[in-house]
């Protein structure tokens, strides 16, 4: 075919999370829930910085809104702009703790339902919980309503577990050194 090399068309992956461009601007951007969040900037900043800040932003977002995606996003722009507001200030982090931003944030979220197509990237074994797709605040029903907790519901805390694979091989697959942080 046209353009390609022994008739095999050349896919392109994703872009790095940094890089700059010809117009002497630096791109950032951190990728979530199939989701981009991205900066650029022609001030010469730490990466790891704005790597950091978007990466805190995308949290915010899903701790305010319960599910990170383009519907919840649209639904709840008016609390995101808010939330951005007070998270920034000329381009510098301001209040990035979700705790913290309950008393600056005066807007509700409207509940949205969970994206269906997560269940690839499960555990078989994992029991799924519906409560990680709620907002950490009080919410809003889709038709307006502001929800309270009723008799039925029991308070739930939900804790995020990280850990940190390193695995050193050598160069014909054997390991060399392996470790486990978290």
């Amino acid at each position: 075919g046209e353009g390609s090399a022994g008739g095999k068309d050349k896919k392109f992956g994703d872009a790095p999370p940094v890089f700059v461009m010809p117009d002497g601007y630096s791109y950032l951007h951190v990728k979530r829930n199939g989701l981009i969040f991205g900066c650029a900037t022609e001030k010469n900043v730490s990466p790891v910085v704005v790597i950091e800040l978007l990466s805190k932003i995308a949290k915010v977002f899903k701790d305010y809104c319960g599910t990170l995606s383009e519907e919840s996003i649209r639904k709840n722009f008016i609390l995101l702009y808010e939330l951005l507001d007070e998270l920034l200030d000329y381009g510098y982090p301001q209040v990035t703790q979700t705790e913290n931003l309950k008393a600056f944030v005066y807007n509700e979220p409207i509940v949205v339902a969970p994206v269906a197509d997560t269940g690839k990237m499960i555990n078989p074994k994992t029991a799924s919980a519906n409560a990680v797709h709620k907002p950490v605040i009080g919410s809003v029903d889709t038709d307006g309503k502001k929800t309270s907790l009723s008799n039925n519901q029991k308070n739930e805390i939900f804790v995020d577990i990280l850990e940190r694979l390193s695995v050193l091989f050598s160069n014909n697959g054997y390991v060399l050194n392996s470790t486990i942080d978290g």
